[in-house]
């Protein structure tokens, strides 16, 4: 069984990529791992058909938290990282202030 930590999983792409998993490959052959701060952008009713499902886990919490994302790793077997996670806001203010952003970064 091969597992995906999927950081932004509650999010427009990221639920969007879980449900791709869950139709590509067998159910008994991934397990996802969703983790999610659950922000603004976040949404878990994108997601509530895995809510029971045995392959499916969520743990809402912040990539920032070393502690949390470290005990992620000692408990499941990771075999893939699929970072998704997005502050909405960046692409908002690079559309809104084109010139400003584009100076910044």
């Amino acid at each position: 069984m091969k597992t995906y930590l999927i950081t932004g999983g509650a999010g427009f792409i990221g639920s969007n990529y879980i449900h791709y998993l869950f139709e590509k490959y067998p159910h008994d052959t991934i397990q996802i791992i969703n983790y999610d701060l659950l922000t603004y952008a976040g949404n878990l009713d994108n997601l509530k058909v895995f809510q029971h499902h045995p392959s499916y886990v969520f743990i809402q919490g912040d990539v920032c938290d070393r502690k949390k994302i470290n005990t992620i790793f000692e408990t499941y077997d990771i075999d893939y990282v699929v970072n998704l996670l997005q502050k909405v806001m960046w692409i908002e203010v690079s559309i809104i202030h084109r010139y400003l952003f584009k100076r910044m970064y």
